[in-house]
């Protein structure tokens, strides 16, 4: 049986929603069109009148979850955060499902599930993309769980407007004088290497974990340039920063390892580092350490072009720097000469 029902979206847009039950499996999907609802219902239900949706039997969705964080996470660049996310869906509504009922209302009911918890949209996204890839894997030929990739047009949120938080001077000096680095001289604590580690952040546009990633040999003070390795560059693509003389002035403040390194403190132990600097110096907005990353490109908007403010900050995209760019349209209106 299938039933196909019309669908009209916040933005007037019409969509159709394909139906399915046969022998108590139900799915579902969206489409643009009315044909392409009505032949997707008539080749799923032959489908599931034919053979299960799963090959291999007696899996679970859980089975997925936990497979996918032992053999495929572990390869990845932020390993540790995806291992956490995938934890997660083993302790909610998409858990412990046998593959073969598992369709696309299940999905829609974990996007409920955690927008009821109240994430913002781009969090709601991050979530159901590593399922939907998990759920994906459990198709591929080695793995063979699953016939069909059940979720094919299910919706995602909207994505968020972008972050526009630009730290004020007055936060900076506040880090500074509670990151304890308002004296000079070489600094000796982890604290300390934080707060330097956030002004540099300002100073180069690099991320958090670039930096604290970042061998002394990677830094030519006399080129004034940091070299950004792939394996160290959130994009896997290496590039080079301008440094200038504030940003030589701090490095010289950090004392020489004898492993190499520019920092003795991993990226999570500095976020959380981080955290408590923020909550000593009594920041009340929820600034974030990669809002620096606006600051500086904001910053550096008026010494550098468009093109070289990408190869500063990474991005292939010039239009992912309007991400960053978060100038005041008070502080454009200043550059009017006065009549």
């Amino acid at each position: 049986m299938s039933t196909i029902t019309k669908i009209v979206l916040k933005n007037g847009k019409a969509r159709y929603k394909a139906e399915v039950s046969v022998n108590k499996v139900r799915d579902s999907a969206r489409f643009d069109t009315r044909l392409e609802a009505k032949r997707w219902a008539n080749e799923r239900e032959i489908e599931l009148s034919d053979s299960p949706n799963k090959i291999v039997k007696g899996k679970t969705t859980t089975d997925v979850f936990e497979r996918y964080a032992r053999e495929i996470t572990p390869t990845k660049r932020g390993a540790k955060w995806e291992q956490i996310r995938l934890r997660n869906l083993t302790e909610s509504v998409l858990a412990d499902i046998p593959l073969e009922r598992l369709g696309s209302h299940h999905l829609e009911a974990y996007r409920a599930e955690l927008e009821a918890r109240g994430l913002a949209p781009n969090s709601v996204i991050r979530e159901l993309a590593i399922a939907k890839t998990a759920i994906r894997q459990a198709t591929h030929k080695s793995w063979s769980w699953l016939k069909r990739y059940p979720w094919h047009g299910v919706e995602m949120p909207e994505p968020g407007d972008a972050r526009d938080v630009l730290i004020t001077p007055f936060e900076v000096q506040r880090i500074v004088v509670f990151g304890k680095i308002d004296e000079e001289g070489v600094v000796t604590t982890y604290t300390q290497q934080v707060a330097i580690a956030f002004l540099l952040a300002i100073e180069t546009a690099m991320r958090l974990g670039e930096l604290t990633k970042a061998d002394r040999a990677d830094i030519d003070l006399d080129s004034k340039v940091w070299y950004i390795p792939k394996e160290n560059a959130k994009t896997s693509k290496s590039r080079s920063v301008p440094l200038s003389p504030k940003a030589i002035e701090l490095i010289k403040r950090l004392p020489e390892r004898l492993d190499g390194k520019l920092f003795g403190v991993s990226s999570s132990t500095a976020s959380v580092l981080f955290r408590r600097i923020k909550e000593n110096a009594r920041i009340k907005r929820n600034i974030t350490f990669h809002d620096t990353r606006h600051l500086a490109l904001t910053r550096m908007s008026e010494i550098f072009d468009l093109m070289e403010l990408c190869r500063i900050s990474g991005h292939a995209n010039p239009k992912q720097l309007m991400t960053y760019y978060n100038k005041s349209v008070s502080d454009m209106a200043e550059k009017f000469e006065p009549a």
